[in-house]
């Protein structure tokens, strides 16, 4: 075994001491396999509630651990168990530990919203890394984050709340530093034997981590068609027999999300000028097994009245947005997003805008004012609104929007826009300067044009 000091920048300080720790080395002198590292919260003490706590040590004891352990069964697990190389008194009562079959391991986030591991919606590697020496002279590596990395390592640490976040070194925990907003980390792994084996586990850093560019229009395309498909398989999901059974529009909404784990989207103002509500009864009868797409098809079966008040679906980005024809074809025509600019602070903004899931349950009915100061808070991204022009489309700070989503923040940014929209004026943005502008599509186009 193993003992390594590692030194994040950024976390608790320069350069300041985070752990030391014991690391098995696991590659091969002639050929060390790559290597990558992640960086995931462990949660805060008394998060985790004794019934949650009787569970996760369970999963444990049943050798059910990593991101994927028991999602299925428990859809709510937002930790995991990893394997520590920590010493025992590293953290105290900060850390959720545990042991199986004679190895420790302790508790961090599995969601992306806690965590950032490479290839989690978008790449991101090291932009330098080599094998150096520590303030004794001892072997050691040093590391530095790459664009998109130091981006959204800045995220992650936008609230650190007191939280560890736990450094892994392929899956292995090897420091838990107390959090701290700050800038982006440069890292030094020490404590190696030999000069020899600090350069292995560069040359591994190194191949398994290769800097990346910063995420483009391409790659966008790419993040969207992965939602688009997780939504579809949600879909695709059984749903048990039922007996009819007869609920508000809202509320048979709420059991197609809940059932399927679907994120669903209705326009409302849309559905308004159909003559439907959310109070607008419905019937859900599905006698035999059906997937949760065909309940959802039989349900605006019913509600729709024929010509231009038919009812209508459609998925994009992962949202499945219930509302009309008119209304989903108008919006793929005009989409919200109207372009960001290439430079660096505007493409570091739209990664932070798709980079962490959020749960915004509080804007089920909220003001687009709060809803947009809510968003660039979570972002981290400054939002301007051009309240002016939005007045033109009868719009104001005012008006209500009906969110309740698990997504990225641009994702739930374009469902208020589009909410708004109404025939032919249509709500949107652009990211230019590191800052998101909202306004109506024509007036971002007619600026653009003139610049």
């Amino acid at each position: 075994m193993k003992a390594y000091l590692v030194r994040v920048e950024g976390v608790c300080g320069l350069a300041a001491l985070c752990a030391l720790a014991t690391l098995a080395a696991s590659c091969t002198p002639d050929a060390p396999a790559p290597a990558r590292l992640e960086f995931r919260y462990a949660p805060l003490p008394g998060q985790i509630k004794p019934t949650e706590a009787d569970r996760y040590r369970e999963l444990l004891a049943g050798g059910r651990m990593g991101s994927a352990a028991e999602v299925r069964a428990w859809p709510e697990q937002w930790y995991c168990w990893v394997p520590s190389a920590l010493p025992d008194g590293l953290g105290g009562a900060d850390l959720f530990r545990g042991e199986y079959h004679g190895r420790q391991y302790i508790l961090v986030a599995r969601g992306s919203d806690g965590m950032m591991a490479p290839g989690e919606l978008a790449a991101w590697g090291l932009a330098n890394v080599k094998a150096t020496t520590d303030e004794t002279w001892a072997p050691a590596v040093a590391f530095e984050l790459d664009e998109p990395g130091t981006v959204l390592f800045s995220y992650l640490t936008r609230w650190p709340q007191g939280r560890r976040l736990v450094t892994l070194v392929d899956g292995k925990a090897v420091s838990a530093p107390v959090a701290k907003r700050g800038p982006a980390p440069r890292g030094m792994i020490a404590g190696l034997s030999t000069p020899e084996e600090a350069q292995r586990m560069a040359s591994a850093l190194a191949a398994g981590m290769p800097p990346q560019p910063m995420p483009g229009a391409q790659q966008w395309a790419a993040q969207s068609a992965e939602f688009t498909r997780r939504a579809r398989a949600a879909l695709r999901q059984t749903l048990a027999p039922k007996e009819p059974q007869t609920l508000e529009l809202a509320a048979a909404v709420e059991f197609l999300r809940e059932k399927t784990g679907a994120n669903f989207h209705v326009n409302w103002r849309a559905l308004a000028v159909a003559g439907v509500d959310p109070k607008t009864p419905v019937t859900l009868r599905h006698n035999t097994p059906v997937t949760g797409e065909k309940a959802l098809q039989s349900l605006l079966a019913d509600l729709s009245r024929g010509g231009d008040k038919q009812l209508a679906y459609g998925i994009d980005c992962g949202v499945v947005t219930i509302s009309t024809p008119k209304e989903l074809a108008a919006t793929a025509r005009t989409p919200a997003f109207v372009n960001c600019g290439t430079d660096a602070k505007s493409l570091a903004a739209r990664l932070s805008l798709r980079w962490f899931a959020i749960r915004p349950d509080f804007l089920d009915e909220q003001q687009l004012d709060l809803v947009v100061d809510y968003l660039g808070e979570v972002a981290n991204v400054p939002i301007h609104v051009k309240w002016e022009a939005l007045q033109n489309a009868d719009v104001t700070n005012r008006s209500m929007v009906c969110l309740k989503l698990d997504t990225v923040a641009e994702r739930v940014m374009q469902c208020a826009l589009e909410d708004l929209s109404t025939g032919a004026t249509r709500l949107g943005y652009v990211i230019q300067d590191g800052k998101v502008i909202l306004s109506t599509v024509d007036d971002l186009r007619r600026n653009a044009s003139g610049r």
